[in-house]
C-alpha cells in the first residue's frame, strides 16, 4: 500500500535471503517476473490488489519455502502451472478476482492448504471429481466453482 507503479523489478530474485516480499495493494503492472522463483528463502509473497497481467510463472513453484501466495484481484491470465502443486510447505493460496482459466493441475492434491480461494476468475476451476472433492472437504476455507 505504497502507491508503487510500474513493473515489479526482476532484479528482486537476486535477494537470496528475502522471506517475505509484500508488494500488495499498489499499481504496479506487466508481468510476475520468473526471476522471482528463485527467492529459495521465501515464504510470504503477497502481490495482491494490483494491475498486473500474464500467466502465473511456473517459476514460482521452485519457492521450496512460501508458505502464504496471494495474487488475487489483478488481471493475471491462463491456466495454472502444475508446477504450484510442489509447493509442500503451501497453506495459503489465494486466487480470487484474476482472468485464470481452466481446471486446477492434478497436482494441486498433494497440497495441504488451510486457505484456498480461487473464485471470480475466467473460468477457472476444480473437478468435479472424488478425489478433488475429497482434497476440497480438507480445506480449512475454499471458495471457488466446481467443474
Amino acid at each position: 500500500d505504497n502507491s508503487l507503479t510500474g513493473a515489479i523489478p526482476s532484479k528482486l530474485g537476486d535477494l537470496s535471503k528475502l522471506r517475505s516480499l509484500n508488494l500488495g495493494d499498489n499499481s504496479l503492472t506487466g508481468a510476475i517476473p520468473s526471476e522471482l522463483g528463485d527467492l529459495s528463502n521465501l515464504e510470504y509473497l503477497k502481490l495482491n490488489d494490483n494491475s498486473l497481467t500474464g500467466a502465473i510463472p511456473s517459476e514460482l513453484g521452485d519457492l521450496s519455502n512460501l508458505k502464504s501466495l496471494d495474487l488475487w484481484d489483478n488481471s493475471l491470465t491462463g491456466a495454472i502451472p502444475s508446477k504450484l502443486g510442489d509447493l509442500s510447505k503451501l497453506t495459503i493460496l489465494i486466487l480470487d478476482d484474476n482472468l485464470l482459466t481452466g481446471a486446477l493441475p492434478n497436482s494441486f492434491l498433494q497440497l495441504e492448504l488451510d486457505v484456498f480461494w480461487f473464485q471470480n476468475n475466467n473460468g477457472l476451476c476444480a473437478p468435479n471429481t472424488s478425489p478433488f472433492t475429497s482434497w476440497l472437504d480438507s480445506i480449512g476455507s475454499w471458495r471457488g466453482p466446481r467443474c
